[in-house]
């Protein structure tokens, strides 16, 4: 519990030192009608220390999430709490964390809403057949967390386990469809990750954007 209170402290460093909170400069607090767009802080997507891949999955999935919510133009992104998930790296941590979250309102936050999303399970299993190609399974399932910090007391508005299966056609060769290859979102496992992003991300949206009503 000391180590993860001392990781909740990095949040005051964050917020003393980093005046500027948004992700892009082209982001607008508000639409053409004048009404505010929710004010959100997505919190870096949680993995486990042991990565499934050669690259870092936080990254990726964190920065595809992103994407998606910018593109819609419906949100505002904070950088509220976006040190948090870079050490946040043990799955165990984050039920403690979300216990009780009054402390999310310390440090002055300017978000309405925060998200945290926990990578629980990318597992790739091979489908039993005696017939080749060999084709694979890939279990991907996410565990999300919105909270409404707009009152006085938080409120959690969704809490869910989200997760799919994914055909994968052949073996995954890592040194072909790798993160930061511009074909790599048209591989079998760049595919699944986006469907699996965009499953998420409506879902999350749908349930800010009732709640902001």
């Amino acid at each position: 519990m000391v180590g993860l209170m001392w990781k909740i402290g990095l949040l005051a460093l964050f917020f003393s030192s980093c005046a500027e909170r948004h992700f892009s400069a082209n982001q607008f607090p508000y639409h053409d009608t004048g009404a505010a767009k929710p004010k959100i802080a997505l919190v870096p997507v949680i993995t486990t220390k042991a990565q499934p891949v050669p690259w870092n999955l936080s990254e990726e999935l964190t920065e595809v999430i992103y994407e998606r919510f910018l593109e819609t133009k419906q949100f505002y992104l904070t950088r509220d709490f976006s040190v948090l998930g870079k050490h946040l790296t043990d799955l165990s941590e984050i039920n403690p964390l979300l216990e009780d979250v009054r402390w999310l309102y310390e440090n002055g936050s300017a978000s309405e809403f925060v998200v945290f999303i926990e990578l629980v399970q990318h597992q790739l299993t091979p489908k039993p057949s005696k017939i080749p190609p060999q084709t694979y399974f890939l279990e991907m399932a996410f565990r999300v967390h919105v909270i409404d910090i707009r009152g006085p007391e938080p409120k959690v508005i969704l809490q869910e386990l989200v997760s799919d299966s994914f055909n994968i056609p052949i073996k995954i060769n890592y040194s072909k469809d790798t993160l930061g290859k511009t074909t790599f979102f048209l591989s079998p496992i760049g595919s699944a990750h986006m469907q699996m992003v965009k499953q998420i991300s409506r879902q999350i949206q749908d349930y800010i954007l009732l709640a902001k009503l």
